[in-house]
């Protein structure tokens, strides 16, 4: 597959979760996941520099989909004043 159509998925997944940093800093956890943000936000500036396979961009695709299920309840639940999360979902 072409490598760039692979980086532009996985820029798609880390893009849907990073919009989600304004709500998760809203819940319990949202100090701890700072550092994970941050990280994925420098993940997000290099990777035109990454080799990346199907089965790599398969992998983050389908824990993308488990993080968004999992958040669904509590963020249905109120536990995010912004609207944003209700629109990926």
């Amino acid at each position: 597959m072409d490598n760039s159509l692979v980086k532009m998925r996985l820029r798609s997944c880390l893009q849907t979760i990073l919009e989600l940093e304004p709500c998760l800093a809203q819940i319990d956890a949202g100090p701890q996941m700072h550092k994970e943000f941050e990280a994925l936000k420098r993940f997000l500036q290099d990777l035109d520099q990454l080799n990346l396979t199907e089965a790599d961009v398969l992998r983050v695709e389908s824990s993308t989909n488990t993080f968004l299920e999992e958040l669904s309840l509590p963020m249905r639940a109120g536990a995010c004043a912004d609207a944003s999360f209700s629109k990926l979902q």
